[in-house]
């Protein structure tokens, strides 16, 4: 067996040793301290003013606010206060190349940690609180809350819809945690808007099937149109085939409440008939065979949309229908016996285009409408949620419709931990929703999604099973250079409360910040001459980052991290195979967890997008709409399954950012970057009109979402070789089958 943790661990004794040898020292602020205004950043210089300087924090830049001489440099508290965040800060000098510098700044109160949860008559919860500047009380729905060593805590609290924590620090901060029970139906978790342009999609529908071949089959259930006798003898008329050559219809928003109307035409319209006459002067017994035509009829119709019972309803009533003259191509026919039938085949035609246009377009805009079908299910190795979506309120302002949806997303499957509910927050009201995101243009529909409804999708995913994940080498290539096709090596994630997002709506890049603590993290390994998994290295950690959202190839949302996520290593399973010093595991995670909680996180797609039958939905911005960060918009474009079926294949374009790489082609060899923020510039040849869509791989992972973008930011990647694949997909949902790579190598 050849196992190659090796490498990685070495990295980590080197990230420890560096400081023996570094030549830039960071004085203040100092290792994991506690500040609750922004320090000072004091950097010293003992072997001389570095030939190249560059300091971050958090990622971004911040060499210009520091006043530098040969001997150091220092930047103020308050010109570096813009780039802290409340709780852990990454401050790193990148070059010369420092380990990271960890520190905390509290802004807020407590967090409570919830670890377990029973069910029963009353609900038990245990965990612990904590703050970095020490805990001076905390409330379980008003009632005081007792706190036993390292703030741990046992509470029993009636069972109800919500469950609320107060904490309080000792600097005055206070923080609410609010949590929806698991039963609890998110109201206003929703919006949809249809655009005009959308509703024009369910329009050519309408107009397609009043064309289609299925009209005759239709017409024919009928039969016989009539069935008489004239001097006591009878005739029978049947309808053989029936076609609409041509419709037109248009569609207009009347009124607030829902109100459309219909209007339109139809052309060149026929019904081939056969006559049977069982003998009537002069024409003896037999049958006739012809056609009635009618060049053209036009109709207005009236529609109410309405949501009623979880769908959406449609009702439609023709109130004007205007036919011109029947013509028929029966000659010889005696006048007395044509015009009973041709009384008969104007109410025949009368009943084609009232009752086909009533029923289709009730029906498609039925189906159209109710975009969030109820038989959905998420299933991941046999761990399911029921994302269930329910249309509550119709109104049709700005020639659109929009439908306001409640959500309940709950778990089918109970083989992950309790949850004591998801995060919830007393939203403010919701945005009307849009079609057009800030600074693009108009698309056919339109999402607003509530934080709210977000969380509640992850603590659904939890409680099914389906984060707990195991993975092997090929499902994470890149980590300490293992053999992705070893099969003796495995992550394992066992997670004990749901991650939960925040969303920020004046975050630089990103949507929120993402919080997923308390989970469990285990690698295992078969060593050599044995047949079992045994724990290699285990540990409980937090983690932390910006968060964004993208899609998935479901056409689903989910969740991506943008940039380095903060970990802490809380505490080590001592059964591992290996002695970890916590310093030491703590480096060894700040390079797995960036390669192990991307595809962990992106296939966690349990907030479906918009379902309309017969497209796929193309995704272009996504962003947060409110001020308070509530909630988020979303828009898109439909795109037939015809048409991208039909539609030509793109081509991807890649390469590293300042440098002459690009696609799978480079010169002089792979480019060697920097680790700590390297940028890949993405585009290609679109054959279609709209913005095209990448997502990429790293060293081999798993995919990660779609987003419409035009560069790729990758962060602290590790030293040695890598690849970048990246794949377009054009606005007609087709994907370069080809992709690109991009190679380079990392100091």
């Amino acid at each position: 067996m050849r196992l190659e943790f090796s490498r990685v661990i070495a990295l980590a004794f080197v990230a420890l040793f560096l400081t023996a040898c570094k030549t830039v020292t960071i004085e203040q602020p100092e290792a994991d301290s506690v500040h609750v205004t922004a320090p000072d950043v004091v950097l010293t210089f003992p072997s001389g003013l570095p030939d190249a300087l560059e300091i971050t924090l958090n990622g971004q830049d911040i060499t210009s606010q520091f006043s530098v001489t040969d001997a150091g440099a220092t930047a103020n508290g308050s010109s570096i206060a813009s780039y802290l965040v409340d709780g852990k800060n990454a401050l790193k000098v990148v070059n010369p190349s420092t380990p990271t510098r960890f520190f905390v700044y509290d802004q807020s109160g407590p967090v409570v940690h919830i670890l377990n949860v029973t069910e029963g008559g009353s609900i038990g919860i245990s965990g612990y609180v904590e703050d970095p500047s020490g805990v001076q009380s905390v409330t379980v729905n008003g009632s005081n809350v007792s706190l036993g060593e390292d703030n741990t805590f046992s509470v029993s609290v009636a069972n109800g819809d919500f469950v609320e924590f107060v904490s309080t620090d000792t600097n005055g901060y206070v923080r609410t945690q609010n949590f929806a029970r698991p039963d609890v139906a998110i109201s206003n978790a929703m919006n949809l808007r249809v655009a005009r342009s959308g509703l024009d999609f369910a329009v050519a529908e309408i107009e397609s099937l009043l064309v289609s071949d299925s009209l005759g089959d239709l017409i024919s259930g009928v039969n016989p149109i009539a069935d008489d006798s004239i001097l006591g003898n009878s005739y029978e008329v049947n309808v053989t085939d029936a076609t609409i050559e041509e419709a037109n219809i248009s569609l207009n928003i009347t009124g607030s409440n829902g109100n459309l109307n219909l209007s339109g035409d139809v052309y060149d319209v026929v019904a081939d008939f056969s006559v049977f006459i069982d003998y009537i002067w002069p024409l003896g017994t037999g049958t006739i065979d012809g056609s009635f035509f009618l060049d053209h009829a036009g109709f207005n119709a009236n529609a109410t949309v309405s949501a009623s019972g979880g769908n959406v309803s449609v009702a439609v009533d023709v109130t004007d229908l205007d036919l011109d003259a029947i013509r028929s191509d029966i000659n010889n026919f005696p006048d007395w016996l044509l015009t009973p039938i041709y009384e008969v085949f104007e109410w025949l035609f009368e009943i084609i285009i009232r009752g086909q246009v009533e029923d289709l377009a009730e029906e498609k805009l039925g189906e159209f409408l109710n975009a969030f079908p109820d038989s959905i299910v998420l299933d991941i190795d046999g761990n399911q949620i029921k994302p269930l979506v329910s249309p509550e309120s119709v109104s049709s302002p700005s020639n659109g419709l929009n439908i306001g949806l409640g959500a309940h997303i709950y778990a089918l499957t109970s083989n992950g931990p309790n949850q004591v509910g998801s995060a919830y927050d007393d939203a403010g009201t919701m945005p009307t929703p849009t079609t057009t995101a800030p600074g693009d243009e108009e698309r056919d529909v339109g999402v607003v999604l509530g934080e709210n409804t977000i969380n509640q999708a992850l603590s659904a995913v939890v409680e099914s099973g389906i984060l707990n994940v195991s993975m092997t080498a090929a499902d994470l290539p890149g980590i300490g250079d293992i053999d992705p096709s070893a099969a003796n090596v495995r992550v394992r994630i066992t997670p004990t409360a749901a991650p939960t997002i925040d969303l920020k709506s004046a975050f630089e890049t990103g949507l929120g910040s993402l919080a997923f603590n308390d989970f469990f993290i285990g690698f295992d390994i078969i060593p050599e001459g044995e047949t079992e998994f045994q724990l290699f290295l285990g540990a409980t950690i937090d983690i932390g980052g910006t968060a964004d959202l993208g899609i998935t190839d479901d056409n689903a949302i989910a969740i991506d991290i943008i940039g380095t996520p903060t970990v802490v290593v809380r505490d080590l399973d001592s059964s591992g195979m290996i002695a970890f010093d916590k310093a030491l595991a703590q480096t060894l995670f700040d390079e797995f967890i960036p390669v192990v909680l991307p595809p962990v996180l992106n296939a966690i797609g349990a907030i479906p997008l918009p379902s309309f039958e017969g497209y796929g939905v193309n995704v272009g911005s996504i962003w947060v709409m409110d001020n308070d960060g509530d909630y988020i918009g979303l828009t898109a474009d439909l795109v037939k399954v015809s048409t991208t079926a039909a539609a030509a294949v793109p081509s991807t374009f890649a390469n590293l950012a300042g440098t002459a790489q690009a696609a799978s082609f480079s010169f002089g060899g792979a480019p060697t970057v920097d680790g700590d923020k390297v940028v890949i510039s993405v585009g290609g040849i679109n054959p279609e009109e709209g913005a095209m869509s990448f997502k990429y791989s790293l060293d081999g992972a798993p995919f990660g979402l779609w987003k419409q973008r035009d560069e790729i930011t990758l962060y602290n990647l590790r030293s040695g070789d890598h690849t970048v694949t990246v794949c377009a997909r054009s606005a007609a949902l087709v994907e370069d089958p080809d992709c690109a790579t991009v190679e380079f190598e990392v100091e």
